[in-house]
């Protein structure tokens, strides 16, 4: 009997309203229509609404409306049209009838974006060394996780990071730092973002590898019959394969030899080598092969090109045949009588590209100009305790100022004075031009400027004097001694009074590429000549001479050469391979 009378009352009242959504969390896609299932019972059947809960209060949304469908009584869900950041929060639905009202648990909403992945730029050129970084920008909600791939014949295989070999590549720092780019490392890129929105790969970035340009001509010094062709051979490293183009140094400025053109043949990136057609007085002075790519430019050694098409005296105030007979007989005054070797060591050079253009002796110390590597070799008489002074420009020539102090003109018009002790570049004089060759004496510098101009300069870069004893010919090398200068050009030895006038000449037609000069105590002169392996003297009145060192003492291509008066030792470096000799001068 309760029971009918129970069932009688709902009949007669209704049934309280339920309301359940499914699931409670949903992430949603940027502009998709998600759809908030909710399931109600209750008799009569519920009114249904729904709200948003903003700051903990439920506030009614208003249906129908351009933004949401559903929510009445035939479709009790909802959906949310074109999803966006702003309808991301908490949703409740509520019924409602006769018997009373009901809210539904809460259904989280949360608003999450697809990534997206560009690197910038797409292309770049790397050179060899440097760590170049790929710029990845990336965007999505949540934020995305990322990682960076290769792509090796067509295939994208994941770069495992972190490593040693890269740096970033994560979600902090997207983009990613290439440490020490070489070769291997070229090829193309991919930074890859990934959330619960999906993932996206970025466009492909292609990264080159190249590497500066080096140039080098062989040989160094020609001297060139009239009429004959010359090549200037220039070898030249890079990628990409460098351009090439040729320049004439005049008056220590370079200008552009202007190619192709029927006085030249080469000179360009097939044929580097450069030819002169017809070779004549005007075409003799310096060359220069400059190779230039993405990666920067680079300016060959010096090519010094000699006209030989004249014949050359003997010496100045003798005969051919009485200088041929001084030399088969002893030799008068203070002549060198004896050469004894002393000691043969071995330059340790950094690389096949090094090249020695310079050396002293001081003290028990020996200083050596390496060229093309940049850099002073320090090191003891006997060849041991080898170190080097790193420099920022090419030396060329050293002169010594004290025991722990030398002077070396250097690339870039500039003299570095160098204390060797401390391996310390002490002060810098900038010269208006080029410099070469340089001596020292009385507390100021004897430097060769440009073409054929000496300029007298105290140290502090202030200029005495000038004067121009060789007319303008190039001044290979210079030694000062009491109150003579001498002076060489590549065929003539100059000795002058400290004001520039010529107290003697000497030219020798078996002697044509003269490269160094120094002097003894008893105004001797010694010269090397490099094409005939030599090293002569020549007495201090300029009227004797004789070979004192020939190929068959061991030189190779003797090149430089320096005299310490207080040992009377001649040292000679030679191009073969970094070889230098120490030897023992007896005079009469």
């Amino acid at each position: 009997m309760p029971n009918t009378i129970l069932t009688v009352l709902k009949s007669m009242l209704g049934e309280p309203p339920t309301a359940t959504v499914s699931p409670d969390r949903q992430n949603v896609v940027k502009g998709k229509a998600p759809t908030l299932n909710c399931s109600v019972s209750g008799k009569p059947l519920p009114n249904i609404s729904w709200m948003r809960v903003n700051n903990g209060e439920e506030a009614i949304i208003n249906l129908p409306s351009e933004k949401y469908t559903g929510g009445n009584v035939d479709v009790p869900s909802l959906t949310i049209i074109d999803f966006n950041i702003v309808d991301e929060g908490i949703y409740v639905c509520k019924a409602t009838n006769e018997a009373g009202e009901a809210l539904s648990n809460y259904l989280h909403l949360t608003y999450i974006e697809p990534p997206t992945a560009t690197v910038s730029p797409d292309r770049q050129n790397v050179v060899k060394g440097k760590a170049p970084t790929l710029n990845c920008s990336v965007s999505g909600k949540p934020l995305p996780n990322i990682s960076w791939m290769r792509v090796n014949n067509g295939e994208e295989a994941i770069i495992n990071l972190p490593s040693e070999k890269y740096t970033g590549g994560n979600v902090d720092v997207p983009s990613l730092t290439i440490i020490d780019f070489n070769i291997v490392d070229e090829g193309i890129y991919v930074c890859k973002a990934t959330n619960e929105a999906g993932e996206a790969l970025s466009n492909y970035l292609h990264l080159t590898y190249i590497e500066p340009p080096t140039a080098k001509v062989t040989p160094d010094r020609q001297n060139v019959v009239k009429g004959k062709a010359p090549t200037l051979n220039c070898s030249v490293s890079g990628k990409p394969l460098p351009n090439i183009s040729w320049m004439r140094v005049n008056n220590g400025e370079e200008a552009i030899i202007n190619l192709p053109s029927e006085k030249y043949t080469g000179g360009n990136v097939d044929v580097p080598s450069l030819t002169i057609i017809d070779f004549n007085k005007v075409d003799e002075g310096i060359y220069v092969c400059k190779a230039t790519n993405e990666a920067g430019e680079a300016l060959s050694n010096y090519s010094h090109l000699t006209y030989i098409g004249e014949q050359l005296s003997f010496t100045e105030n003798i005969s051919a045949t009485e200088a041929f007979t001084l030399a088969e007989t002893q030799v008068k005054y203070n002549f060198p009588v004896s050469v004894t070797l002393r000691h043969q060591l071995k330059v340790k050079l950094p690389d096949n590209e090094s090249n020695i253009t310079d050396c002293i002796k001081i003290g028990q110390t020996l200083v050596f100009a390496d060229c093309y590597g940049s850099q002073l070799i320090i090191c003891n008489a006997d060849g041991t305790d080898q170190r080097h002074i790193p420099l920022h420009r090419k030396p060329w020539h050293i002169t010594e100022i004290d025991s722990d102090t030398v002077a070396v003109s250097c690339s870039g018009r500039s003299i570095g004075i160098i204390n060797i002790s401390t391996d310390e570049v002490t002060s810098t004089v900038n010269t208006r031009k080029y410099c070469r060759a340089i001596a020292y004496d009385d507390n100021n510098l004897y430097v060769a400027i440009g073409e054929g101009i000496i300029h007298v300069i105290d140290q502090a870069g202030m200029i005495l004097r000038s004067f121009n004893p060789l007319s303008s010919k190039r001044i290979y090398d210079i030694t000062v001694k009491g109150k003579m200068l001498v002076c060489i050009y590549e065929t003539s030895i100059y000795c002058c009074s400290m004001h520039g006038k010529l107290i003697w000449k000497f030219e020798n037609e078996m002697y044509q590429s003269l490269n160094s000069v120094t002097t003894d105590d008893k105004d001797n002169v010694y010269v090397s000549d490099f094409i005939s392996n030599a090293v002569l003297v020549v007495s201090g009145e300029g009227k004797q001479y004789r070979e004192l060192l020939t190929k068959s003492d061991g030189l190779n291509g003797a090149s430089i050469i320096h005299f310490d008066r207080n040992e009377n030792i001649l040292l000679v470096c030679t191009n073969d391979g970094g070889k230098a000799f120490l030897f023992d001068i007896k005079n009469n």
